[in-house]
């Protein structure tokens, strides 16, 4: 990752400060398994300096921005810069301080503590991203204030004071205006150095195309990358909105559960989203006697949560889109290692 951020154009003197910050905190033997291993990298000089500079001078970030803008891929490859253990910690509504530092358990016959996330990231020197930081109640955030803030401690009723670890840091990550998100009050956010995250341009995203898919011809790349850029630019002027794009999300998710692809998909262990498609079409035999078989298309894409792989299949006279998807079982199968188990699909067989 080093050899990236130096492909980038990275500042040599924060490249210096990285490395003396590593030397200075070796990664616990124990925890090497918890350093990330970033499957995408984040583009954006900009970002990374002022990210990195924040770090070696200890303080916290929030990095603030829309969806998709690489937040979380940032925070990753951050920790795998610094060679840091990471915890990750997904906040929503309900959550609370116990769910952060810890809570009491009976185990063995006695009350223990069992330590939650943000405790042992601090006593451990890892980097704690908080995801969407501000779906949690002001309430339940305010245990993190000492943590921090200078004093950069833990307290925790009935048990011993913590003192979060150099090496510890917290990357905070929050989108505004999306349902269930709030405004964080000026105390907690004070105690983070705010980065706001700007959308991936154009060169970005095609390179992050290439690593990705290097096989990929430079032009349909081109067609990607546009096909991105004109939805993105649809969504920002409310040419799609979000609650429609969230509705065909969940219709396709219920097209493989209760839908006309429900036969194949409704017992298989990674959730999919898809989509069935039937076009009509009537052709004539030799005769000038009306037959055929409609033509069928189907789509999809899984795990439905955080998509890796999508599926296109078109068969003309394939009867009904909704028989394609026992194609994209084997396929799926392959991608996630599961175990081979589909049917051969039958289609009509017609003489024109």
């Amino acid at each position: 990752m080093l050899d990236f951020l130096k492909q980038e154009g990275f500042s040599a003197e924060l490249l210096d400060g990285i490395r003396a910050f590593r030397a200075q905190y070796p990664t616990p033997p124990a925890l090497q398994d918890r350093v990330p291993k970033p499957r995408y990298h984040y583009y954006g000089k900009d970002v990374w300096e002022a990210a990195a500079a924040a770090i070696l001078c200890g303080e916290n970030l929030l990095l603030a921005g829309s969806k998709a803008t690489g937040k979380n891929v940032l925070a990753e490859n951050l920790a795998q810069v610094f060679a840091r253990p990471a915890w990750d910690v997904s906040f929503h509504v309900n959550m609370d301080a116990a769910s952060l530092i810890g809570m009491d358990t009976f185990e063995g016959g006695e009350v223990r503590f069992r330590p939650g996330p943000v405790y042992l990231c601090a006593k451990n020197g890892g980097f704690g991203v908080l995801d969407e930081i501000n779906m949690a109640k002001n309430e339940a955030l305010a245990v993190l204030h000492a943590t921090l803030d200078f004093r950069r401690a833990i307290d925790v009723p009935g048990y011993e004071r913590v003192e979060v670890d150099p090496a510890a840091r917290f990357i905070g990550t929050m989108n505004y205006g999306y349902a269930g998100t709030r405004e964080l009050n000026e105390a907690l956010t004070s105690r983070f150095v705010v980065i706001q995250m700007p959308p991936i341009d154009e060169s970005g995203l095609a390179r992050l195309l290439g690593d990705e898919f290097p096989t990929l011809e430079k032009k349909y790349c081109g067609q990607f990358v546009q096909l991105f850029l004109d939805l993105q630019k649809k969504c920002e002027n409310a040419e799609i909105s979000e609650k429609a794009l969230a509705a065909l999300d969940q219709g396709m998710r219920m097209t493989g559960s209760i839908g006309t692809a429900e036969q194949y998909l409704r017992d298989y262990p990674i959730p999919i989203a898809c989509k069935t498609g039937t076009a009509q079409w009537q052709g004539t035999t030799s005769t000038g006697a009306f037959s055929g078989s409609d033509h069928a298309s189907f789509v999809l894409y899984a795990p439905a949560d955080d998509p890796e792989i999508a599926i296109a299949v078109y068969v003309e006279r394939g009867s009904q889109g909704g028989n394609l998807a026992n194609v994209c079982i084997p396929i799926l199968d392959a991608y996630f290692s599961s175990s081979a188990r589909y049917e051969t699909v039958t289609t009509e067989n017609i003489a024109y």
